[in-house]
């Protein structure tokens, strides 16, 4: 049973707004409002913070709940670390590993909202 709704939509559409400017910047070296990696891990953080809380959600009583809060505090960490390295030769990599843990975060809250955790524990304890 697939329970997405409008949060989950919205949080979507917050990521495709990190993953546009983040593909130009890849391609181009810069987009407009996202000059450099400075600015991408910046944006990185507000929008990927205003998806996985407008996602919602989130709770320390599951296995799951507590695997998403982990991932975000990780995700969180590199990206601060990602703003503070921008300008090193390390600033594209951490960027990279930042985004990518925004999106690992995000799909696993995905799969969690449209209940496939649930099927996965269903079918293990043999129901």
């Amino acid at each position: 049973m697939v329970r997405l709704g409008l949060r989950d939509a919205v949080a979507a559409l917050l990521l495709a707004g990190i993953i546009t400017p983040y593909a130009g910047l890849l391609v181009r070296g810069r987009m407009p409002y996202v000059e450099d990696v400075r600015m991408m891990a910046a944006v990185a953080l507000v929008l990927g913070g205003a998806a996985i809380l407008t996602a919602d959600q989130l709770s320390f009583t599951t296995v799951i709940g507590r695997l998403e809060i982990g991932f975000a505090l990780v995700t969180l960490a590199l990206g601060i670390i990602a703003t503070a390295f921008a300008t090193t030769t390390f600033g594209q990599l951490l960027l990279g590993a930042f985004v990518t843990g925004i999106l690992l975060t995000w799909g696993v809250q995905l799969l969690d909202h449209a209940g496939y955790f649930g099927q996965l524990h269903e079918q293990e304890s043999g129901r």
